[in-house]
């Protein structure tokens, strides 16, 4: 769970809904946003599937600060969902395991409905949000070449407490000379290191001009 103390190898135990191929990337990033490990895992079978890992690691001060993210993508490279766990990388001394955190989808859609055609001039577009930081919740429409055909950044009131989410509601110009499929996503980085995601839920839908 979130702020584990670790020691090396990081065991890892999880859920995932596996992306293209079945796959899911697990990666662990340093304070800096480097990334320190990188791993495909090929999971079988359909829907929600339990996996096993483990990352070794090496730390040069006694506690360093990491993210570890789990990511999955569609067949046309984009990511569906980012899932992440802040964890304290120690040199030594014994792993001290955190329960389990927010569990739910972090971000909820409920207009549009994923798979419908939905007009893009505006797009409207409502639902929930759990914040897992300060800093904004960015909205993304992305075409399957993976061009950004608009985008927009939600403020958030805060952190979120408990299982808490707070609604949203937006119209946003998307403009489109075709029919044109995409994937709605809304995705959260860390306050203090804007270039790592905590979180990204993702949906697909059809624009109109």
């Amino acid at each position: 769970g979130p702020d584990s103390r670790l020691v090396s190898p990081i065991q890892i135990s999880a859920y995932a809904y596996p992306g293209a191929q079945g796959k899911v990337s697990l990666q662990l990033w340093d304070e800096a946003g480097n990334l320190t490990a990188d791993q495909l895992i090929q999971l079988k079978g359909s829907g929600w599937v339990s996996f096993s890992s483990q990352i070794p690691f090496e730390v040069k001060a006694a506690g360093e600060s990491a993210l570890l993210t789990l990511t999955t993508f569609d067949d046309a490279g984009r990511r569906i969902a980012v899932s992440s766990v802040p964890l304290l990388l120690l040199q030594l001394g014994d792993s001290q395991i955190e329960a389990a955190g927010f569990a739910k989808e972090p971000f909820v859609l409920r207009q549009p409905v994923a798979g419908t055609i939905v007009s893009g001039n505006p797009l409207h577009l409502e639902g929930y949000l759990h914040s897992f930081s300060t800093a904004p919740v960015i909205l993304e429409v992305i075409k399957s070449n993976g061009a950004v055909v608009c985008s927009k950044q939600i403020g958030v009131p805060g952190v979120s407490s408990g299982d808490d989410y707070t609604p949203f509601s937006l119209d946003l110009a998307c403009l489109v000379s075709e029919n044109t499929p995409v994937r709605i996503s809304l995705r959260q980085t860390m306050a203090q290191s804007p270039y790592l995601d905590l979180a990204l839920a993702s949906v697909l839908a059809t624009l109109t001009p």
